[in-house]
C-alpha cells in the first residue's frame, strides 16, 4: 500500500505539472485548504462534544485473536493483532481507501491521456 501511494504521489505529480492552470489561482487553493481543515476541526469537536467515540477493541477477550496458544497459556503477538483488527473492525477503512486509491488512479490516468 506504501509503493501504491509513492507511486500515485509521483502520478499525480506529474501530470499536475502539465497542467497548472486546473489549479486556479492561489486564492482559492488557499481557501479549499482552510475548508476543509474547518471541516475537520469541526468533526472532532463535534464528536468529542456528543461522545460519539466508542472503543470497539476490548483487550480482555482477545482469545480469539490468539496466535500461539499452549496450556493454559498463550502468547500475543501485536503485528498479527494490529493486522486482524485493521481488517477485523476497519473493514469500512480498508474499501473506502482501497477505493480512493483507484478513483484517484483513475483521475489521473484520465488527465495524462489527455482527455
Amino acid at each position: 500500500l506504501g509503493g501504491m501511494m509513492v507511486v500515485f504521489g509521483y502520478t499525480t505529480a506529474m501530470a499536475i505539472e502539465e497542467y497548472p492552470e486546473a489549479w486556479g489561482s492561489g486564492v482559492e487553493v488557499l481557501v479549499s485548504v482552510l475548508v476543509g481543515l474547518a471541516m475537520e476541526v469541526g468533526l472532532v469537536l463535534w464528536v468529542k462534544e456528543y461522545d460519539g467515540v466508542v472503543v470497539v477493541v476490548n483487550f480482555n477477550s482477545v482469545g480469539s485473536w490468539m496466535i500461539y496458544e499452549g496450556e493454559g497459556s498463550g502468547l500475543i503477538r501485536e503485528d498479527p493483532i494490529g493486522a486482524g483488527a485493521l481488517y477485523d473492525y476497519g473493514r469500512w477503512l480498508v474499501v473506502v481507501t482501497g477505493w480512493t486509491l483507484f478513483v484517484g488512479v483513475y483521475i489521473v490516468i484520465e488527465i495524462a491521456r489527455g482527455n
